[in-house]
């Protein structure tokens, strides 16, 4: 990954995420269910193993790999209008946007409402492939109407025309966006929110957050463990009760 950031500023870097970490962890999470499917549909069991090496490569190559997938190579890897540092967001008259134009209409109603006669007619507009390969130049000149309106100008004018835009927000913005809860032993903090919406079964927070170690036994229980043997694994220090541990 940090060969993309080559394509943008000119040497490789590291993303400000972990992002091998998040993505591996999600790999295994749908490996894992698919693996439960299997088991559920048959009654076999299977070792699931999940290189995070591999699921960072299908990752990258899934949009990257390009035309040096097909053997032989039509082309070199990399998808360059995605890694142009012009796809980024971009200033308006109090801030930055992204604002994403796809289609022909986007961009002939963004001409148009920056004061461009016939941007219809405009045959950089005409089709998909057309616009993608000239995509700097649409992209430097949106640059350029972006600066004549405020963030709230261009959203509201962005919901008018069904044009996906973000403004960009900083960390304290996102964090001071959270509810503060109260936890019996840490205090008051920011609580993260359950990113996911099930029409049938929504997330609801049932208890606080366990300390570390709290759940040892009601883990180990319902993997079938005894009280014997769970003191056994205390005993020899494998696990440990965190019901009166404190980390703050």
């Amino acid at each position: 990954m940090a060969a993309l950031f080559e394509m943008q500023a000119g040497k490789p870097l590291n993303a400000p995420l972990a992002v091998a970490d998040q993505i591996g962890s999600l790999t295994i999470v749908y490996a894992v269910l698919a693996a439960l499917y299997y088991r559920l549909r048959s009654g076999e069991g299977q070792c699931v193993e999940v290189p995070m090496v591999d699921a960072m490569s299908a990752f990258v190559l899934a949009m990257h790999g390009k035309d040096a997938v097909p053997e032989p190579p039509l082309g070199p890897p990399g998808y360059e209008r995605m890694a142009n540092a012009i796809r980024a967001p971009l200033p308006t008259k109090d801030g930055y946007l992204q604002i994403v134009l796809y289609t022909k209409a986007n961009w002939v109603d963004f001409f148009t409402g920056a004061g461009v006669v016939d941007a219809a007619q405009d045959p950089r507009l005409a089709t998909l492939s057309i616009r993608n390969e000239n995509y700097e130049e649409l992209y430097g000149e949106m640059a350029g109407i972006l600066l004549t309106r405020t963030n709230a100008e261009w959203t509201d004018w962005c919901r008018i025309h069904g044009v996906g835009y973000s403004p960009v927000v900083s960390l304290h913005e996102l964090i001071d966006a959270l509810p503060i809860v109260a936890h019996s032993a840490g205090g008051t903090y920011r609580q993260m929110p359950i990113p996911v919406r099930f029409s049938a079964t929504p997330g609801t927070f049932r208890r606080e957050a366990p300390l570390p170690g709290a759940q040892n036994h009601e883990v180990l229980r319902e993997a079938g463990y005894g009280d014997d043997e769970i003191a056994d694994l205390e005993r020899v220090g494998a696990v440990i009760d965190g019901k009166d541990l404190n980390p703050w």
